[in-house]
């Protein structure tokens, strides 16, 4: 579940019914939502997601977040994105992204 805009990115991990999504390097929208949907489609309780190795997000990336919770919250799954690095923090408050929905 790796791919070059995450050079990092381990798949997911799983503990007990909690799944964390590590996300790294600049975002492409795209794998993000494959990603983050694959995990709410999981027998799961819990994902965190843990963009603290993030660079940029865009209004996409962001607009996927924004799904995600929508999606997981249908599903009775609780989608928690662990906080972000300082630079991605400022760009999702710009953005009016509310971390603690």
């Amino acid at each position: 579940m790796t791919a070059s805009t995450f050079p990092t990115a381990p798949g997911p991990r799983r503990s007990g019914r909690t799944i964390t999504v590590t996300v790294r390097g600049t975002v492409s929208s795209a794998r993000l939502e494959v990603r983050l949907l694959h995990a709410i489609e999981l027998p799961v309780g819990r994902i965190r997601v843990d963009l603290s190795g993030v660079d940029v997000i865009d209004a996409a990336g962001i607009e996927v977040l924004r799904h995600a919770l929508t999606a997981a919250e249908t599903r009775g799954v609780v989608l928690m994105i662990d906080p972000p690095s300082p630079q991605v923090q400022r760009l999702l408050d710009a953005s009016g992204f509310d971390l603690a929905r």
